[in-house]
């Protein structure tokens, strides 16, 4: 873990992983705000068609991202985990050619 920077509500973690020496730079979301739907979009068990609404459907990811912040960030202490190993499982979708976020669904600080 290489920076915690939450100025903003869509919060970031960077981190540097083991044996990559790509460009590109990789950011896990801590909230309060969690970009993109990329959750919700890889469970193969929700689908949109099964929503009235795109309203619904979004209420569903927002409802994801909830339980991410609370039962996934909400776990981890931010103030001490700068410079840490990390463990995590997440999902993202690619948005930027420079940059990857994952929305962690497992975070684990060794």
């Amino acid at each position: 873990m290489t920076e915690v920077n939450q100025e903003k509500k869509a919060g970031y973690m960077t981190i540097q992983l083991n044996g990559y020496a790509g460009q590109e730079t990789i950011k896990l979301q801590i909230g309060s705000v969690y970009k993109g739907s990329a959750v919700r979009d890889s469970l193969s068990f929700i689908k949109y068609e099964d929503y009235t609404n795109q309203v619904d459907w979004a209420k569903v990811s927002q409802s994801i991202h909830d339980t991410v912040n609370k039962d996934v960030i909400g776990t981890v202490d931010l103030k001490t985990i700068v410079g840490k190993d990390v463990s995590f499982v997440g999902c993202f979708s690619v948005d930027k050619k420079t940059e990857i976020l994952i929305t962690p669904v497992e975070l684990i600080v060794k």
